[in-house]
């Protein structure tokens, strides 16, 4: 039929549904590039084939194309709030902040004739989101669940929000609620089980993460590589080694090109006491699999782990002729370093870090953290974590990281601000509530120092000498009458 199809097109070109015909038939056998070609002499022809010209660009990856075309339909069709939508949503298929805001532009025409769409609040939500304008993407994702309490979308879009500004705490108070009712209903939606699950890691609740993403793993049905990933991870910051060493491996069986499982199966293995064997088994894959960069990184980490500081500073050293321009290396380098106390050589690979990239973030903070945790040159701390928030401002960990350097300085007004959102943002992270408690008794406010260094006991336990917290709050209590 294509061949009929094909010399019918030649023999007669100003025939318009063959060309359709064609085009739908290759593109129904993924063949886009060929439809497009097949299809743009009619769309230049009857401007009404444009929008399923657009659908073939957007077949072909081509959004820039798509939108284009979209956006010559939604001209054509102004009252058509289909072609509205389709149009917006091609132009947030496109990464910049500029397509964003055309999106919005288009959405307000569909919502000034019916506000409550929720098709349009929902891309009008995740275009605030692309701009940073986040209190107006949270009104727009707030408004679809107030016209439909149990949609998806909705929850799924205020999630987003919620969790692009670190409010991980809000994230869960919106989604147990949510899914409760929605599991009750017989629905598993696997997008909105896997993010509780995100908010529920990044908040320290590691055991109702496992059990959110087994959950998702269950509705997803065929199986998924990256829920097997994020649910080995995940028990692996549970502390169930043994269930994140079997499933590492069964995964490892279904996906053999997929490395994720290898390192995850290594640090399972070794946090569950075998060391030598999951050593072992990752410089094996380190050798099979040079071209990989995160085995080199796990395998370096696990030496320091080891206390084997030469073994893991061999391996970085390989890594960094392997991959010369990828910061991971360095930053790893500096990260390690500063675990065995080499704060000079810690702050030499973090600098190299910010030689090759000024902006990265993480090496800012970390670097920042450093110093302020060392009481050193705390001017040039709070300048470097300063730089690091204007890249993500809602980390709660950065804001700890600030916090703490005024703190040292002696600025305590200004450290309870950032120390304050970092405590209410990480709840169970031991070191955040521990600060927290020294600035609160700084203050003289003995009790809520001594409910936050409670909450250090009690959370993660991470970097912490328990012993010393404890004796801060034998020594205030003494001080309450």
């Amino acid at each position: 039929e294509g061949d009929l199809l094909t010399e019918l097109i030649e023999d007669q070109p100003f025939l318009m549904q063959p060309r359709v015909t064609l085009a739908q038939a290759l593109a129904a056998s993924g063949r886009y590039d060929e439809a497009i070609v097949v299809l743009e002499p009619a769309a230049t022809a009857n401007p009404r084939l444009t929008a399923t010209l657009a659908r073939l660009y957007e077949g072909a990856g081509r959004t820039a194309d798509a939108a284009t075309a979209y956006g010559r339909a939604a001209a054509l069709s102004p009252t058509d709030r289909e072609a509205q939508l389709r149009y917006a949503s091609a132009l947030l298929a496109s990464p910049d902040t500029e397509s964003a805001r055309r999106a919005l532009s288009v959405l307000a025409r569909v919502l000034g004739r019916d506000a409550a769409d929720t098709g349009a609040l929902y891309l009008q939500s995740q275009a605030y989101r692309r701009v940073g304008e986040l209190e107006a993407a949270e009104e727009s994702a707030r408004a679809i669940l107030d016209v439909e309490p149990e949609s998806v979308p909705g929850a799924y879009a205020l999630a987003l929000v919620l969790g692009q500004s670190r409010r991980y705490t809000d994230v869960v108070s919106v989604l147990e609620p949510f899914l409760e009712s929605a599991l009750a209903r017989g629905e598993r939606p696997t997008d909105l089980l896997t993010y509780l699950s995100v908010a529920y890691q990044s908040i320290g609740r590691h055991d109702d993460a496992v059990d959110t993403l087994e959950l998702a793993r269950e509705a997803a049905g065929d199986g998924s590589a990256a829920l097997d990933a994020y649910l080995a991870q995940a028990l692996i910051d549970a502390k169930r080694y043994n269930r994140a060493v079997s499933l590492s491996q069964e995964a490892g069986a279904r996906y053999p090109d997929d490395r994720r499982f290898d390192y995850l199966r290594a640090r399972a293995l070794f946090h569950a006491g075998s060391r030598g064997e999951a050593l072992s088994f990752l410089e094996g894959v380190v050798h099979a699999y040079p071209d990989a960069l995160e085995p080199y990184l796990t395998l370096a980490e696990l030496y320091g782990e080891s206390d084997r500081l030469d073994d893991s500073l061999g391996v970085l050293d390989r890594a960094a002729r392997q991959f010369p321009d990828n910061v991971a290396v360095p930053f790893r380098l500096g990260a390690i370093l500063a675990e065995a106390k080499r704060d000079a050589a810690a702050e030499q690979a973090f600098r190299g870090v910010l030689e090759l990239e000024p902006d990265n973030a993480p090496a800012l903070n970390y670097l920042g953290y450093m110093l302020a945790d060392r009481g050193q040159r705390l001017d040039e701390a709070i300048e470097l974590i300063t730089r690091a928030l204007a890249f993500e401002e809602d980390n709660p960990s950065y804001r700890d990281s600030l916090g703490w350097a005024l703190f040292k300085r002696g600025d305590l007004t200004q450290a309870e601000e950032h120390l304050t959102r970092a405590a209410d943002a990480l709840p169970l992270n031991s070191v955040v509530q521990d600060h927290y408690g020294d600035l609160l008794a700084e203050a003289g406010r003995y009790r809520d120092a001594v409910a936050a260094w409670t909450r250090a006991l009690e959370g993660d336990n991470h970097d912490i000498d328990r012993s010393v917290i404890e004796k801060k709050i034998r020594d205030t209590r003494r001080k309450i009458r």
